[in-house]
């Protein structure tokens, strides 16, 4: 007969299987993004070349948390997030309710979709402000897993 694990070992499993897929959901997001804004379908020739001269169009910055270290390209200034950012707050908000215990109302899931699906700023404001308690809530999500530090570095990596 097989030995039962405590309750606490099998929540601590449980949020470590969470984050293990939310990490590998995230970095295969990260990555598909990444290779659309490389290879966009119908791109021309010129319009490669032009992407590929232009210092200013691109810049990339990825977190190895196995080794500790920043893989960057073109990385010389801060980055605006833009609507990357919509993953964050999706993950934020799907942590949120799985620590309530339910699952997405109709309208939270419609605003989840339209969000990310079709890029939409007034579905990602309702749950940015409306739902995850704005920075804090990103901040305090991103911290928990694991991902953001204490805040006392300035200096963008290179």
């Amino acid at each position: 007969m097989q030995e039962q694990k405590p309750a606490s070992q099998m929540a601590r499993m449980k949020r470590q299987l969470c984050f293990f897929v939310t990490r590998t959901m995230l970095m295969s997001f990260l990555v598909l993004v990444g290779s659309m804004t490389l290879f966009p379908a119908g791109r021309t020739n010129a319009q490669g070349a032009q992407l590929t001269n232009s210092s200013s169009i691109m810049n990339a910055a990825v977190y190895d948390v196995t080794r500790g270290r920043y893989y960057t390209y073109n990385a010389k200034n801060w980055f605006v997030t833009g609507s990357s950012m919509k993953v964050p707050i999706m993950l934020t908000f799907l942590d949120m309710i799985e620590r309530q215990g339910r699952a997405p109302s109709s309208y939270e899931m419609w605003l989840l979709t339209t969000m990310i699906e079709n890029s939409n700023n007034d579905s990602a404001s309702a749950l940015y402000y409306g739902e995850i308690g704005g920075a804090v809530g990103v901040a305090s999500y991103l911290h928990r897993i694991g991902t953001l530090d204490d805040g006392e570095s300035a200096d963008p990596p290179v």
